[in-house]
């Protein structure tokens, strides 16, 4: 699989590609930023910046082989045992009976390394927790790891101890990088990529990936595929949704209680607060801010109720002081009739009328007696000078006049039509006096001493009407104000979450488009990512299945969140099935290897070593070969670690030809575990070697050839692998290596770089041999590299015996 392009980059690609609304588009940029960018988005109309193209990212770890596993007083290891490994690719093979502490090794380096062990996270955890510390061990307890980088000098060990009675969980975690200073084990920063290239497979999870559940295979897989961030902006939508959804809910859920509170209320209030927060339709919150506040505008029969209350009180004063000025006016006009100034001014007005008939209308007979032509020029400047002195004389008559008509002004004044409000029936207090009293007070007499009398008599009853109008009308608003401020408290409480439900609705569905189109993006992403895995799958299990009639086909990642699943397509002889119900427990333990397998060897995992704890159980002799066949096929660029008991599988790999290390576990009395190498490529080639002498029949001059060329093949077995080992751990790169010994392709470079770590110094090989194996050993090296047959003609067990001394003393060498 090649590595994936950075996921927040390739969302930004598809989003600049994607035809989405701009509002939705922000968001998911915003999500990209982080939780503070999407919150100004949503509520603060901020336009977040594109999140800027990552960079190459820093500090990513090596990759690392298994360099030893060393325990004390661990799990069924008492005294301290050391599991020396060959770092790099190849398989070796962890054998032991049951019981004799060899899944110790694997679960102390996966508790070291991830501190944790899936053995003991499933239903058994208590019993499994309950039995790690070793009874036969006192003292303190640890579990050491050392870790080869490949292209790295030295080596990195990663520790883990216990005092003498600690828990399982007060152990110390440390690491230590080529002899540095002890670290806390997170500084190594393995965390992360142990949790998404896990490269332990216990045989709990042989069964478990599949047995519990759709989700934690899913989970197992997925996680590979270096969408993290796209799940993480996945969720903060779903999150901001899910807070929006519930500020409009809980908003929803407030007004309708505040509904029901007041449907109890016979109020305009109340009745406009109701109509302001309908159960479907838009709030009106300007409406009920208003309400809130007391600053709406009253209507009906509120409106007339504190109109009533604020009415003008009756001036009593001034009703008295115009009832007296109207009868004193009156009294005058009345002293006046009859006068000669009285009758001055009627004769005046009589002659005014006149002289402007005659201007008006050119009429010459008298208007009052008939006389014709009587009325011309003259008469006009007689009469008008006439009218000038009866005017005179009459002054006082109009005075009074003034007077009187002023005061029947003032008085009328005074009565005022009665107000709307007494009108509205229902408004909380009895406006019947009042709207009778007011009714009367409305329709004055017309002479002036009954308009006095009217203002005395019904303007004091008015007055007291009106009082007591007020004051009860006062008294009603001021009850009605007293019982609405509980409800206009609530109503102002809810406002603020009203505005931002009002606010968060529309944009509820803006996330809904978001998430809907990331959860579509990411499918597709996943699916094109996880393609090579499943091809990768079908083609393991194409190698595992040997006599199986359970074909795969398709393997996908299907759902999401809660239904998420792997989907197996299985079928049996060609009719369609599912795994659980279809599959031998062999089949299953093979399926999860062909699933694990995959995922754990990506180019992008740290991680060149894979530990699997027990793989052999419950399958049969031919899908044992598959397997081996798996592994060797994994092993050439990967360190395959394999414990099990069964012995099938060390089997299948010598007469499939495999080349295999097998390291044999043996538990002693109190624990004592011992670690022995009981075949490895030189101790195959020396025992086929062996075999061959002790062979009756064998032809004489086969076997003069074919030995010495197995004790040299086990002589450069041995270089190879001295040669890998030290180079690694000088931090010459694992191609580089493979390249010097490709090159170094005859006996005596590849024994100088194994002894000198330098092909080039293949002139100083005897020399070396002979002072480090004596002349027996000098006289081995120099027949094997010239042929020679002398020797095994002469003695072949001294050949062998001495060849095996030499490799073993290459392979041990610091």
């Amino acid at each position: 699989m090649t590595e994936p392009v950075d996921a927040v980059d390739l969302l930004a690609d598809r989003l600049a590609g994607a035809e989405l609304p701009a509002p939705v588009a922000e968001l998911i940029i915003a999500a990209c930023v982080g939780d503070e960018a999407l919150v100004g988005a949503l509520y603060e109309d901020a336009s977040p910046a594109r999140p800027a193209r990552s960079e190459e990212p820093q500090g990513r770890p090596p990759p690392l082989f298994l360099g030893s596993i060393e325990v004390e007083g661990f799990r069924g290891i008492a005294g301290p045992a050391r599991l020396g490994l060959r770092p790099g690719p190849g398989i070796t093979l962890v054998v032991g009976r049951n019981g004799s502490g060899k899944s110790s090794f694997a679960e102390a380096a996966e508790l070291a390394l991830t501190e944790t062990s899936s053995r003991w996270a499933n239903k058994r955890s208590k019993e499994w927790e309950q039995g790690w510390a070793c009874l036969h061990h006192t003292g303190g307890r640890s579990i050491e790891v050392r870790l080869v980088a490949d292209g790295q000098p030295g080596s990195t060990i990663v520790r883990r101890r216990w005092a003498p009675d600690a828990r399982l969980d007060d152990g110390v975690a440390s690491s230590q990088t080529r002899g540095d200073r002890e670290a806390p084990l997170a500084e190594l920063g393995l965390a992360p990529a142990l949790s998404t290239w896990r490269p332990f497979l216990a045989y709990n999870d042989l069964g478990g990936l599949i047995e519990d559940g759709p989700s934690r295979l899913y989970d197992a897989i997925s996680g590979v595929l270096g969408l993290e961030e796209w799940v993480a902006v996945e969720e903060r939508l779903a999150t901001a949704r899910k807070a929006l959804e519930s500020t409009v809910r809980t908003a929803k859920a407030e007004a309708a209680r505040l509904r029901g509170v007041l449907g109890q209320f016979d109020d305009e209030q109340a009745s406009a607060a109701l109509a302001a927060i309908p159960e479907r339709g838009a709030w009106d919150l300007q409406a009920v801010e208003s309400l809130a506040a007391g600053t709406a505008v009253p209507t009906g029969q509120l409106a007339s109720l504190q109109a009533i209350s604020v009415l003008a009180p009756v001036d009593r004063h001034e009703l008295v002081r115009c009832a007296e000025e109207l009868r004193q006016a009156h009294a005058q006009m009345v002293a006046l009739a009859g006068t000669d100034g009285a009758r001055a001014a009627e004769l005046a007005d009589l002659l005014e009328r006149a002289v402007a008939l005659h201007r008006h209308t050119d009429v010459a007979d008298c208007p009052v007696c008939g006389t014709p032509s009587v009325l011309g020029p003259q008469w006009v400047n007689q009469a008008s000078r006439q009218v000038e002195s009866l005017r005179s004389e009459a002054a006082t008559v109009r005075q009074a006049r003034t007077r009187l008509d002023g005061a029947e002004a003032a008085a009328r004044a005074l009565i005022s039509p009665p107000p709307a409000a007494l009108g509205e029936p229902g408004v909380g207090v009895d406006t019947t006096d009042l709207a009778r009293v007011w009714a009367a007070w409305h329709q004055p007499p017309q002479e002036a001493p009954a308009l006095a009398d009217h203002l005395e008599r019904l303007g004091e009853e008015l007055a007291v009407a009106v009082d007591t109008i007020r004051a009860a009308a006062a008294a009603e608003v001021d009850r009605r104000r007293d019982t609405w401020q509980p409800v206009a408290t609530q109503l102002a409480a809810w406002l603020p979450q009203a505005k931002r439900a009002q606010d968060s609705a529309g944009r509820v569905a803006d996330l809904r488009k978001a998430e809907h189109w990331m959860a579509e993006e990411a499918n597709a992403v996943r699916n094109e990512r996880f393609e090579p895995i499943a091809r990768r799958c079908r083609e393991l299990w194409s190698m595992l299945r040997r006599d199986s009639n359970v074909e795969l086909g398709d393997v996908t990642l299907e759902g999401a969140k809660t239904r998420r699943r792997v989907g197996l397509d299985i079928s049996v002889d060609g009719v369609d099935g599912t795994a659980l119900s279809v599959m031998s427990q062999g089949e299953l333990h093979a399926l999860t290897l062909a699933l694990f397998l995959p995922r754990a060897t990506l180019t992008d995992s740290p991680f060149r070593f894979l530990l699997i704890d027990d793989p052999v159980q419950a399958m049969d002799a031919s899908r044992v070969e598959g397997l081996a066949l798996v592994l060797h096929d994994i092993a050439t660029t990967h360190q395959v670690v394999v414990f099990t008991h069964d012995e099938r599988l060390p089997d299948a790999c010598r007469y499939l030809k495999l080349a295999a290390n097998v390291l044999e576990v043996t538990r002693g009395e109190r624990s004592q575990v011992t670690i022995r190498s009981r075949n490895n490529p030189v101790d195959d080639y020396l025992d086929d070697a062996r075999a061959i002498l002790l062979t009756e029949g064998y032809p004489p001059e086969a076997r003069r050839r074919v030995v010495p060329g197995l004790c040299r093949n086990a002589l450069e077995a041995a270089c190879v692998d001295a040669t890998r080992r030290r180079l690694l751990a000088k931090g010459v790169p694992l191609a580089a290596i493979d390249d010097r010994i490709a090159v170094a392709g005859k006996l005596y470079p590849r024994l100088a770089l194994a002894l000198f770590g330098d092909a080039e110094r293949s002139g100083d090989v005897l020399n070396d041999v002979n002072r480090r194996f004596g002349r027996d050993g000098g006289d081995c090296v120099t027949a094997l590299n010239a042929g020679s047959h002398r020797l095994i003609d002469d003695n072949p067990d001294q050949l062998v015996a001495v060849t095996g001394r030499i490799a073993h003393a290459i392979v041990e060498l610091p």
